[in-house]
């Protein structure tokens, strides 16, 4: 029976290229762009084994926290939450929720990028 092993959500922006910068500079993601008559208009961001996409869309998309205060757009799962919380905060990403041991059995952060969508990243506790 065949099985599903990855997600990879993809989230509508205005610049794409900006989207990637941010995810490489601000979260430490590798990225690549897909160019078309000279414009990026769709992009990866890859770490480890975690891939968000994103699309050029002309309409203001919004993120489920816009809509649902506290709420995320995607959901990693790291091995060491305070190790990445050190090194985002070094590298100036905007952490809205700090780490902390959630009842639902996961200690985890959320962090907000340059278009507003939210990054909860955790780890089971």
């Amino acid at each position: 029976m065949a099985s599903f092993e990855r997600v990879a959500p993809v989230f509508l922006v205005p610049d794409v290229e900006a989207a990637l910068d941010h995810y490489r500079e601000r979260l430490g993601f590798e990225v690549s762009p897909y160019v078309d008559d000279g414009r990026a208009v769709y992009g990866y961001a890859t770490r480890d084994g975690c891939t968000i996409h994103f699309a050029l869309c002309a309409a203001s998309p919004s993120a489920n926290s816009r809509l649902s205060p506290g709420m995320f757009d995607a959901y990693l799962e790291v091995t060491d939450l305070d190790e990445l919380a050190g090194e985002l905060a070094e590298r100036g990403a905007v952490i809205t929720d700090p780490p902390q041991d959630r009842e639902y059995g996961l200690r985890d952060l959320h962090v907000r990028d340059l278009n507003g969508y939210v990054l909860g990243i955790g780890q089971t506790l």
